[in-house]
């Protein structure tokens, strides 16, 4: 029992770890993000003034007109995405505002994702502790009701319950269960 209150513990150990890591994560995103946005709203200011300055001008052939033209579309598009900062540092980057904002969009979904993941875990690992404690509970009351027997056998006992995750943690469960010699169907 001890042993698997050690297992049991060093998995939650483990996932308080992977939390901690995952909101140093995002903490460092927010500040990043922070940032973006500051230097967006400067770029964004200097960008308008230089589109105004660039109304008076002529241009001495149509290439940079369609030039300028597509990239002042593209910066109103930019505008109106909801990831505006990163999409505009990815953008002056490549001057392509599609491969922009896809990099970003996919760059925000990763983030969720692995949020996501990291609430199923301490879920996942929730679950484990209490039902640990309510199975250690089950055989504390057994073991009181029973007979005094000569030899000092340990009963065999049932648990069922329903565990619901992702396959790969369905599997990690599943070699936790092997790895610890329980006979489980």
């Amino acid at each position: 029992m001890f042993r698997k209150t050690k297992e049991l513990q060093s998995l939650v150990n483990a996932s308080r770890k992977n939390l901690k890591d995952a909101e140093r994560k995002v903490e460092d995103r927010n500040i990043l993000i922070a940032d973006l946005q500051k230097k967006n709203e400067e770029l964004t200011n200097e960008n308008l003034a230089v589109h105004e300055e660039n109304k008076d001008l002529r241009f001495e052939n149509d290439e940079q007109k369609e030039l300028i033209d597509r990239i002042t579309d593209d910066l109103k598009l930019i505008e109106t995405q909801e990831h505006k900062a990163e999409i505009l540092v990815e953008y002056k980057q490549t001057l392509n505002v599609s491969q922009a904002i896809t990099s970003v969009t996919n760059r925000f979904k990763v983030v969720e994702e692995e949020k996501k993941k990291i609430e199923q875990e301490k879920e996942l690992q929730e679950f484990v502790v209490d039902t640990a404690k309510e199975s250690d509970k089950y055989i504390e009351q057994t073991v009181l009701n029973a007979p005094a027997i000569e030899e000092k056998q340990e009963e065999i006992l049932t648990l069922k319950f329903t565990v619901k995750g992702t396959r790969t943690k369905l599997r990690e469960l599943k070699q936790f269960l092997e790895n610890g010699g329980y006979d489980y169907e």
